[in-house]
């Protein structure tokens, strides 16, 4: 499944890449961190790995940016601003990063990943119609689904617990 909404991911994003913009054979893609993960690795290796395979097929070559501000929101927001007119693409993995991402008012198109609640971190409207500049998957599999998958795997289990953190309305 995962693999599946990345390969999506990478159609849309080499769609826009290639609609439009032709002429334009070299794309600047900016990879956005202020605060990392460890946890996000993975989604950003496989997206830069696809993305830059895929786009050799259609004669485009990906030039990636990486902006990480270790923690410093105020310097990446800055930074951002300073960036967004030389990308074409900004990819940000965790909500966090997404939504400082979004306060820093760009307009470029962004996508992500790793965010359990877009909706209601207000990056998109919906999830069948973004409505706004970020597109992307998100990482949130609702209870009933996970219950159900759990009780596959240990049908006999008499008592279920879950703990859970309130991050507001990010989700995250």
């Amino acid at each position: 499944m995962r693999l599946l909404r990345l390969v999506l991911g990478v159609f849309l994003v080499l769609g826009f890449l290639v609609t439009g913009l032709q002429a334009q054979t070299v794309k600047n893609v900016l990879l956005a961190v202020y605060f990392d993960n460890p946890d996000y690795a993975n989604a950003k290796n496989a997206f830069r790995e696809k993305l830059e395979t895929d786009a050799k097929k259609v004669g485009i070559e990906i030039k990636f940016t990486v902006l990480d501000t270790k923690g410093d929101k105020e310097a990446f927001i800055a930074r951002l601003k300073e960036l967004e007119p030389t990308v074409d693409l900004i990819y940000v993995t965790g909500t966090p990063n997404a939504m400082a991402v979004k306060a820093a008012g760009i307009t470029k198109p962004v996508i992500f990943s790793c965010i359990a609640n877009p909706i209601g971190a207000k990056l998109v409207n919906s999830l069948e119609v973004p409505g706004t500049n970020f597109t992307g998957n998100h990482c949130a599999v609702r209870e009933d689904k996970q219950l159900r998958a759990l009780l596959m795997v240990l049908p006999a289990a008499k008592k279920i617990g879950k703990v859970e953190v309130d991050h507001g309305e990010t989700g995250c």
